[in-house]
């Protein structure tokens, strides 16, 4: 995950298998990054790590999965990413239209989760950002040998 022009790219980043390890780096200025778990509305922080000169780096084991919100403040504004671990192989990120797929799924019966980073719905009055909780989606899917479910996935409206 790379922080360079005051973001974090990529912005949503999807990993697997737990035990996986993230690797951070700065391309253009110090800053210092905390992480944060969020399972709805709680969260819990994790640590936090300050990259120095243009190049600095740092790995961090991802021990568990689940949904990490990494914050990085510079210059009193704030930016931030989301890293997803799962705690499978069996995960995708959609593609510009919101479509994905899943290949070489066993036959068997699954939840699969769909999930959206925080919304901005609007600002306080001091100009903070108002996000909307990330919504999460679970559906059961029955996958059968070699035949190909479609599904249509609605979030529930930021407002």
């Amino acid at each position: 995950l790379e922080w360079r022009g005051c973001r974090f790219h990529p912005q949503v980043q999807l990993t697997a298998p737990i035990g996986s390890v993230l690797s951070l780096i700065t391309a253009d200025e110090a800053v210092r990054i905390g992480a944060t778990r969020v399972d709805g509305r709680s969260r819990q922080a994790l640590w936090s790590v300050s990259l120095g000169a243009p190049g600095t780096a740092h790995e961090h084991l991802l021990e568990r999965d689940g949904f990490l919100e990494l914050r990085a403040e510079r210059g009193g504004r704030a930016a931030s990413a989301w890293v997803v671990v799962a705690p499978h192989p069996y995960f995708a990120l959609t593609d510009e239209r919101g479509r994905f797929s899943l290949e070489e799924v066993p036959p068997g019966t699954y939840t699969l989760v769909a999930w959206h980073e925080p919304v901005v719905v609007g600002f306080t009055r001091a100009g903070e950002p108002i996000a909307h909780t990330a919504p999460l989606v679970r559906r059961r899917v029955v996958v059968a040998a070699r035949q190909t479910q479609r599904m249509i996935i609605r979030f529930p409206s930021a407002h």
